[in-house]
């Protein structure tokens, strides 16, 4: 017991570990523990040097060992698969934070009589400003701090984006200390030498990566063009003409859609920054799999990939305008469930079952499931429920207030959630009425079922046995389809040949030569489907999807063409969940299979048709055989009864009408 008076670091690194064990995440050493146990280094190194007269520094870099070794046993029964990573990390956050604690103890023994209260208010201050400072003024996501290490990126994000300027930001916190150092003993070269190399570092912060100033992050797109109240930013490299032209036509409707809904305009240019992949965002703006909108910016601005555009892009324009009704300073709302229900609200239709069929079909499975809106209302709620179930119960309710109660209630409320002064009833009474709504919807989309399963039951970050990690594999695949490289999707398989994703990426990338009639000889094509065929068929039968049948029929076609419509069948059935366009393609292979389906898939099919040739009219520019195919495809959709797809057809239909007055204008 005398030892551990002597030394009360190890009795508190300890207990501090032993706290981190009760939160899910925080409980092993990574990222998230390594921030906030560089959080308390800081402050215990630096009081615990004053507190010995600034002696014993060795000891301040020995001591936080005992929190690792601590969260290294929690192994036992939180695993951490990517524990290697996580203790480099670990290291990169704390021994910088001590170097910093101690340096700046020994100033203030030195220079400021050992008070200790400007420590703590030092370290305090260094805690707020940083993230302010990077978050508040910069498009990014991540942010790196002296005191706390940094946070590396949306939480949304499993995938940890590790950028070099994580390791230079620690690397200054040490000039930092040497600076105090050096102020402290009067050691004028080393005070002379640290701030010219902060100085200089500093003022190249974009190009290091230890922060994202605006014009920095402009600087990296090579084409801009400008539309009615936007600017497009993108990389002409790799974006096509006709990608370029869809992203102006999606914005052009988008923002008078979200105009007309909500009656208000962003008050600025909304910057719409197209990035070519995920990995070049994540690279930037520290958001690699997260599409994002930093509304509290003086800019106004969304970030999106570029190939995901049509499907990302009115989400995170709901976030621009709301920008117009939100609390001052942060221009959001203090309702995190508000900020993001209003988005899936009001983004448009998918094609899937809407949010209100999902949570209705949820809560016909699971007793009070409907009941979690109140609590993913709140910012803890929110964030640390599973992000599907969040968003989808939040952007059902808060669908249901805006019919119910009006556009104009909606917007009152967003800013402070103030639900009894704007609707003169509490949430919870509100919340009730809409569960009632819920269960008196008349019938549910035939899809509603086994989408809300399968997308509800992803796990969120707080309950996945190892966060953060990212199978070896995974980032082959990714790599090697970001490459567009048949060389490498092979090695993938060579070296994982159980792995089905990559199988099915490479057959993908063959089957291409079956679909290019133009090109493709007959040999060329035979050779193909056998190499199609050839990958394919180790994959097991209960392991078979969708797409799985669709390439085998592809492949089939090339020889035995009652065997491709046989697969093309399985393959439409099997994708009733999802992927709408997709289906089209296989209706039109069917048809050049020859093969005979049951009547109601064929009136799918035909409704399918029908919307793939009203968007390829569009594409041509002729808009009145757009609409005139999209109202035909809309009548049947209602014939069959399909309520996920009249939604997308009914604002098809809306924006080929003012297209074409807008052209007439």
């Amino acid at each position: 017991m005398s030892h551990l008076g002597r030394h009360p670091e190890v009795v508190l690194y300890t207990v501090l570990a032993w706290m981190l064990w009760l939160v899910p995440v925080f409980d092993r050493l990574h990222v998230e523990s390594g921030a906030v146990v560089a959080s308390v280094a800081f402050f215990t190194s630096g009081l615990g040097m004053l507190r010995r007269k600034c002696d014993g520094a060795r000891l301040q870099f020995v001591y936080p060992l005992v929190a690792a070794a601590w969260l290294t046993v929690s192994m036992l029964w939180a695993p951490n698969c990517d524990y290697l990573r996580g203790a480099v990390l670990f290291a990169t956050f704390v021994f910088p934070s001590v170097a910093l604690g101690v340096a700046m103890a020994v100033f203030v023994h030195v220079r400021a009589g050992g008070r200790r209260w400007i420590l703590v208010a030092s370290g305090l201050l260094i805690m707020v400003i940083g993230p302010v400072y990077d978050l508040g003024f910069h498009p990014q996501f991540y942010t790196y701090n002296h005191v706390f290490g940094g946070v590396l990126g949306p939480i949304y994000d499993d995938e940890l984006v590790i950028r070099p300027g994580v390791f230079l930001f620690r690397l200054f916190t040490f000039v930092w200390a040497g600076l105090l150092v050096g102020l402290a003993l009067g050691r004028w070269r080393l005070v002379g030498a640290t701030a010219l190399l902060l100085a200089v570092g500093y003022s190249q912060a974009g190009p290091l990566g230890i922060n994202t100033p605006q014009t920095y992050l402009e600087e990296q797109f090579s084409e801009r063009t400008s539309g009615d109240g936007y600017e497009l930013f993108f990389y002409s490299a790799q974006v096509t003409d006709s990608l370029a032209r869809d992203m102006r036509d999606e914005m052009d409707w988008h923002m008078h859609r979200l105009d007309s809904l909500l009656g208000v305009r962003p008050s600025g240019r909304v910057r719409v920054y197209a990035w070519p992949s995920a990995d070049e965002r994540a690279r930037r703006t520290g958001a690699r799999y997260t599409s994002v909108a930093p509304v509290w910016l003086g800019v106004p601005q969304i970030h999106v990939v570029a190939d995901q555009f049509s499907r990302f892009a009115s989400h995170e324009l709901v976030h621009v305008f709301s920008r117009e009704f939100g609390l001052p300073v942060i221009r959001a709302s203090t309702m995190a469930g508000l900020v993001e229900g209003l988005a899936v609200a009001l983004e448009s239709p998918n094609g899937g079952a809407p949010a209100d069929h999902l949570v209705a079909a949820a809560a016909g499975q699971e007793a009070d499931f409907s009941r979690g809106v109140e609590r993913a209302l709140t910012p803890a709620g929110f964030w640390t429920g599973r992000g599907a179930v969040s968003y989808t119960t939040t952007g059902s309710f808060v669908a249901w207030l805006g019919r119910t109660y009006g556009v104009e209630r909606l917007k009152q409320v967003y800013a402070r959630a103030d639900f009894e002064r704007v609707y003169g009833k509490d949430v919870g009474d509100l919340v009730n009425e809409w569960q009632l709504y819920l269960a008196q919807i008349p019938v549910l989309a035939r899809t509603a079922g086994p989408e809300a399963r399968r997308s509800f039951s992803r796990l969120s970050l707080f309950e996945q046995q190892c966060p953060h990690y990212v199978p070896p594999r995974v980032r082959a695949l990714r790599l090697a389809l970001q490459a567009d490289s048949h060389e490498a999707l092979q090695a993938v398989v060579a070296e994982w040949p159980d792995y089905v994703s990559a199988r099915l990426a490479l057959a993908g990338a063959l089957a291409d030569v079956l679909s290019d009639t133009l090109t493709a000889d007959g040999a060329a094509r035979r050779e193909a489907a056998a190499a199609v065929q050839a990958i394919l068929h180790p994959i097991p039968r209960e392991r078979r999807n969708a797409l799985w049948y669709e390439l085998a029929a592809r492949a089939a076609q090339a020889m035995e063409s009652e065997r491709a419509a046989s697969l093309v069948q399985e393959s439409i059935w099997r994708t009733r969940v999802d992927y709408r366009r997709e289906r089209t393609r296989r209706g039109l292979l069917l048809d050049a299979t020859g093969g005979s389906v049951p009547s109601g898939l064929a009136s799918e099919i035909n409704a399918y048709k029908k919307w793939a040739q009203s968007r390829m009219f569009y594409a041509s520019g002729d808009i009145e055989a757009a609409r005139g195919r999209a109202r035909e495809a809309r009548f049947l959709y209602v014939e069959m009864g399909d309520v996920a797809m009249v939604p997308v057809l009914d604002e098809w239909i809306q924006r080929t009408t003012w297209r074409l007055t807008a052209d007439i204008r």
